[in-house]
């Protein structure tokens, strides 16, 4: 399980070691489940310090520009979403080696939002340092 989420992640995939597999099992055993509620924010830089890496188990994640508590006025909010990550994906990989920004795959700030009851198992950057 933990060569089929992890070697996903480039930054962990390219590590050069005859300890690799060894490396990534220690890793796997830090992740722990977290769970998300429809429409709940899970990371945007309104949050703060972006510090996890997020594999998503089970529901569907919105990658969506940020918008402000002021821009969404009194409206229902509906994120404007540029992408969606599906079980398997995962987003924050630049978080475990310092970047404490949220920007995505495609070189823009983004928030991440739980598109529908979301499970992801997360590891926090003070756990891979």
């Amino acid at each position: 399980l933990h060569k089929g989420l992890l070697h996903k992640v480039p930054l962990l995939d390219a590590i050069k070691s005859q300890y690799k597999d060894d490396f990534l099992v220690d890793l796997f055993a830090l992740m722990e489940p977290i769970t998300f509620c429809n429409l709940l924010t899970i990371t945007s830089p309104t949050q703060g310090e972006a510090d996890r890496l997020y594999f998503i188990t089970y529901g569907t994640v919105q990658a969506c520009f940020p918008q402000s508590q002021a821009q969404r006025g009194f409206q229902p909010w509906r994120p404007r979403s540029f992408t969606t990550l599906n079980p398997g994906d995962y987003f924050g990989e630049c978080s475990l080696i310092g970047d404490s920004g949220t920007t995505t795959e495609f070189g823009v700030e983004g928030e991440y939002v739980a598109s529908s009851f979301v499970t992801c198992l997360f590891l926090e950057r003070s756990k891979f340092e």
